[in-house]
């Protein structure tokens, strides 16, 4: 019993001592490391939540920090190699964004080829509701400098050059549209070695990198349009980097400044642009120009990232264009702002659906009357749909009864060969209930056919196939 007081001294000891450090050397906010949370009360008796305790505080602490800023500065500056969970580095001062290598993980190709079809059929739909969507793709900056990588730490980025060229390889066989704009800088790098078009402390392209981005865009959205390349001022500006950062050391770096556009060409993108309402929903490459952007696109709304209030500016817009980093690419498309279960899928998928209610010459589709829509592995009940005149779309209404949540899939044919292909579906969420719905289908699928999946607890009445005029695109509208 002699020991108890002792033991409860010790115990007490061991939780001043950690916020005795607080107290000393101050707290500070997350700088790259993960904060443990603080365990529970009831927990502190025992041994693992103590531990957790102390690590808690400790990794809040002001000490650890300088700890971690002193391991650092010694790997970057002495050592020359520095490796956390966000920052790795190449050769010499050069930083690299890690997670942009997975891991050193190679892509399942055949995996990832359906994510891109199921990108291109999401985007054919907008294109049928009206809406000329474009996605634009920021390259990671180990795609454009791949020779910066450090030769000593193959293990992050072993399959950097098979992804690079097996994306890419999808990219023009899957999604033809796609706006990369590693094509402009690679080639840029061979034309102009001497000008530095990414940072190399930071994760981002520079000024001239970005406009030649731009450019690319510009002559996409604007065909027939001579835009002269981009000029450097002769200005420079100074940035803060953001990998540099990330290791509690700041860095700033400067680049050359792009000059502005010459009047006329603004004067000819005002007039342009003046009728057409375009929206840019972007990512951190396409912020760091956006004063080039808004040259580019002066009557643009432009967002950063997906937000609720994108749903009713896609309802009204003419132009869409989404810009993605490619590290996150993939699982924007599986999961994330591309997905079918995403905000800006929704959105087209609203507009699409209320461009459908105008849908004429609805006839009943080519089925067995009251025959149930199979499934199983081969699944789905195949519908034929008939050609259309010109400059029309067919239309596909369905009449259904739901006993709980079920998901809709309309697999449509590849539009080259007519062939069904993995991914190359339209995913819609059917509510409990009885309703009818309609879409607005891609061209291509008029004289083809599609194949309708939905489980087994949705029952269809009827299901209708019609037309509608086409609605004009915003790259049509361009003189």
């Amino acid at each position: 019993m002699r020991t108890a007081p002792l033991k409860i001294a010790l115990f007490a000891l061991f939780l001043a001592l950690p916020v005795a450090t607080l107290l000393l050397f101050g707290t500070v906010e997350s700088f790259g490391r993960d904060q443990p949370d603080f365990p529970e009360p009831k927990q502190m008796l025992r041994a693992k939540g103590r531990t957790q305790f102390g690590d808690a505080i400790l990794e809040r602490s002001a000490a650890m920090k300088l700890a971690v800023r002193l391991q650092n500065w010694i790997g970057y500056r002495l050592i020359g190699y520095v490796e956390t969970t966000t920052v790795v580095s190449g050769k010499g001062e050069w930083l690299f964004y890690r997670p942009e290598f997975q891991d050193g993980a190679c892509i399942e190709f055949d995996k990832v080829a359906g994510y891109f079809r199921q990108l291109q059929v999401l985007i054919d739909m907008a294109r049928a509701s009206g809406l000329d969507m474009r996605v634009a793709l920021s390259p990671n900056k180990s795609t454009i400098y791949p020779e910066q990588l450090n030769p000593y730490m193959r293990g992050y980025w072993r399959c950097q050059a098979r992804n690079m060229v097996g994306l890419r390889r999808l990219y023009e066989s899957e999604l033809p549209d796609l706006i990369d704009h590693a094509q402009p800088l690679l080639a840029e790098r061979i034309r102009h070695p001497d000008i530095p078009l990414y940072f190399t402390a930071d994760t981002h392209w520079t000024p001239y990198g970005g406009a030649i981005a731009v450019h690319q865009l510009m002559a996409v959205t604007y065909p027939g349009m001579e835009i002269p390349p981009p000029q450097l001022s002769g200005a420079t500006m100074t940035r803060k980097m953001d990998l540099a950062a990330a290791l509690q050391w700041p860095v700033d770096e400067q680049a050359g400044e792009v000059a502005p556009l010459p009047q006329a060409i603004l004067d000819e993108l005002n007039r342009r642009s003046a009728d057409v309402r375009t929206l840019i929903s972007h990512d951190s490459f396409y912020a760091k120009i956006e004063n080039q952007l808004r040259e580019a696109f002066p009557n643009a709304t432009i967002r950063r990232g997906a937000s609720h209030g994108l749903m009713s500016e896609i309802a009204s817009a003419d132009r869409l264009i989404v810009n993605m980093v490619e590290r996150q690419f993939v699982r924007s498309i599986r999961e994330d702002t591309l997905s079918w279960e995403g905000l800006i899928a929704s959105a087209i998928m609203a507009r699409n659906q209320k461009l459908a209610t105008g849908c004429s010459s609805l006839e009943a589709a080519r089925r067995p009357a009251g025959a149930p829509v199979q499934t199983g592995e081969v699944a789905g009940e195949v519908l034929d749909i008939p050609a259309l005149e010109p400059q029309h779309l067919p239309c596909l209404r369905l009449s259904l009864a739901a006993g709980e949540p079920a998901i809709l899939e309309v697999a449509v044919p590849n539009a080259r060969t007519g062939t069904y292909e993995p991914g190359r579906v339209l995913r819609y969420q059917i509510l409990p209930g009885n309703q009818t719905i309609g879409f607005v289908l891609p061209d291509y699928v008029a004289g083809s056919s599609i194949r309708l999946e939905m489980g087994e607890t949705v029952s269809l009445s009827a299901v209708e196939i019609g037309a509608i005029e086409r609605p004009r695109l915003a790259s049509a509208l361009q003189p």
